[in-house]
């Protein structure tokens, strides 16, 4: 497991877990208590399937897909588990995370690759 950048790149059926902060425009940490929190992954970005999302509590998701982790210093926790990731071809992706603030404003905060690896033992 490993990022350059935003790229991700995670052996098929590992854990993957990332801390991420939220700053504003002029680079300081943004509160983000109360926003809905979610992380789609796409083969494509011209796919309309979900490959996998991810989603913290207040977007109906759990801790398990995207932890609360500070909100109020613009923190949270993205967890990938083996489950989510072993049945998926080794190859390219595209993802997104997106967030909701409690006053309704959207922002795609964070847009990459995430690479699936083979794996030899499983």
């Amino acid at each position: 497991m490993s990022t350059t950048g935003n790229r991700v790149y995670l052996f098929r059926g590992d854990t993957y877990d990332a801390e991420i902060t939220v700053y504003d425009e002029d680079d300081v940490v943004e509160s983000i208590v109360g926003a809905l929190i979610i992380w789609t992954l796409r083969k494509s970005i011209d796919n309309e399937n979900i490959t996998l999302q991810k989603k913290n509590i207040a977007a109906g998701g759990s801790a398990d897909e995207i932890e609360d982790y500070d909100l109020g210093n613009g923190k949270f926790r993205l967890h990938i588990l083996p489950a989510d990731t072993i049945s998926l071809d080794p190859g390219e992706y595209i993802y997104d995370i997106q967030l909701t603030t409690s006053g309704g404003k959207v922002y795609t905060i964070i847009t990459d690759r995430l690479f699936i690896k083979p794996d030899v033992t499983r």
